[in-house]
C-alpha cells in the first residue's frame, strides 16, 4: 500500500490532477449551491477554494462568484431570477433565456447589477450571432456603468468581435 500511496501521491501533485479531483469538484458542487438558491453554502465552498487553493485555475472565478452573491443576499429574489435564467443559458434554452432576461431587466430597471443583466443578454445575442446589438450594449455598459467589474472583460470581447471579419459574400 505504500508504493499505491507514493504513486498516487505524484499523481496528485501534477496541477491537472490536483485541479480535477481536488478544487473541480469544490468548484461544481458550490455552482450547483448557486443555482439551487442555497447561497450561503455555496459562499463557504467558494471561500474554501479562495483561501486553501490559491493556485488553481479556479480561484479567480470563485472569488468572483464570493463577491458577487455577497454583495448581492439583499435582494434574494432577483438574485435567483438571475441565477434561473443562467440555467436556461446552461441548458442551451437561449430563446427562454433572452425572454426572461428581457423581462427581468424591464422590471428592475434599478437593479444592482444590471451591467451584468446586460452582459448576459450581450453573451446571449452573440450565440445567436447577433453581433451588433451585442457589440451595442457592450459599449452601452461602459458608457452607464464604467466602475463595472465586467469592463476588462467586455474590452477584451469588443476587441475580439471587432476584429472578426465580416462575412463575406465569397463564402
Amino acid at each position: 500500500t505504500s508504493i499505491f500511496l507514493f504513486i498516487f501521491s505524484i499523481f496528485l501533485s501534477n496541477s491537472f490532477w490536483y485541479k480535477y479531483f481536488l478544487v473541480r469538484p469544490i468548484f461544481d458542487i458550490s455552482t450547483l449551491l448557486k443555482y439551487s438558491g442555497k447561497y450561503s453554502e455555496a459562499m463557504k465552498l467558494f471561500e474554501k477554494i479562495v483561501l486553501e487553493h490559491t493556485d488553481s485555475d479556479f480561484t479567480e472565478i470563485s472569488q468572483k462568484e464570493l463577491e458577487f452573491i455577497h454583495d448581492n443576499l439583499n435582494n434574494e429574489k432577483l438574485l435567483t431570477q438571475y441565477y434561473k435564467i443562467q440555467l436556461e443559458i446552461v441548458n442551451e434554452q437561449t430563446k427562454s433565456a433572452l425572454n426572461n432576461l428581457n423581462q427581468l431587466i424591464k422590471d428592475n430597471p434599478k437593479c444592482s447589477f444590471m451591467d451584468r443583466l446586460l452582459f448576459t443578454k450581450a453573451e446571449i445575442l452573440i450565440s445567436e450571432n447577433n453581433i451588433e446589438s451585442a457589440i451595442a450594449i457592450f459599449i452601452d455598459i461602459k458608457v452607464k456603468y464604467p466602475e463595472s467589474p465586467l469592463i476588462d472583460t467586455i474590452d477584451e470581447m469588443l476587441e475580439n468581435l471587432e476584429s472578426k471579419p465580416e462575412d463575406s459574400e465569397e463564402l
